[in-house]
């Protein structure tokens, strides 16, 4: 009774924070596709990632692995006009990839009625404005690359043309460009600074170490008291 009571607790806990569960960049997240990215490891929804870059240390973008588990809940947002919990006192933007580095969306500033120099992302079929060279529609269960820039910070093709026409409209959600080529560089320039990311129809990237384990073996012992 007592092994029992304990996975029943121990599921109970992990049920309870999967109702809001972080990640905290760990050193520095990469500047993919230029680089690396972070893998965001938990349970649950992924509900909000703290970071920041830093101009005086060359770090101009962060990316973080997420999986998008609900296509029409999702939304990611510096904007807490839309989401309380984003934060960001500087203009960014925020770019969706898949994992092979191809634009899937992208957004400088939030649209009205939650108007700001923050960005936000959701899916094409419920964002709230204009769509500009058509973004991609998101796949559910897939994992992405959510990069965080500045203003003005582009991605960049091999001519050092910018993959985004984000001067078209500053609120619109973005696809790639026409006639551009594939990701070559980030432009590296812009402004930085602390942030929030706040996420919806998420979670981590990959489960945490031993959290599959747990459930299996909370699973295993409920069978056998049956």
């Amino acid at each position: 009774m007592r092994v029992f009571l304990t996975a029943v607790a121990a599921v109970g806990l992990m049920s309870s924070a999967a109702l809001a569960n972080p990640w905290f960049e760990q050193g520095d997240a990469g500047d993919f596709p230029a680089g690396t990215y972070q893998v965001t490891q938990g349970f649950g929804p992924l509900t909000t990632i703290h970071g920041a870059t830093n101009s005086a240390t060359q770090d101009w973008v962060d990316s973080y692995c997420i999986k998008i588990t609900d296509v029409q809940a999702f939304y990611a947002t510096t904007n807490s006009a839309y989401d309380s919990n984003a934060m960001a006192d500087w203009d960014t933007r925020l770019f969706l990839w898949d994992l092979q580095g191809n634009l899937i969306m992208a957004n400088d500033d939030t649209p009205s009625p939650w108007s700001s120099l923050q960005s936000l992302l959701t899916d094409p079929s419920t964002y709230p404005h204009v769509l500009y060279n058509d973004p991609q529609y998101i796949i559910p269960d897939e994992c992405y690359i959510l990069s965080i820039t500045g203003y003005s910070n582009d991605a960049m093709d091999a001519t050092n043309t910018a993959m985004v026409a984000f001067g078209s409209d500053f609120d619109a959600l973005h696809g790639q460009a026409p006639g551009t080529g594939p990701f070559s560089h980030w432009e590296n320039l812009g402004a930085t600074g602390e942030y929030t990311i706040a996420l919806n129809g998420c979670t981590f990237c990959v489960p945490a170490p031993g959290t599959l384990a747990l459930l299996g073996f909370a699973g295993l012992v409920m069978r056998r008291r049956r």
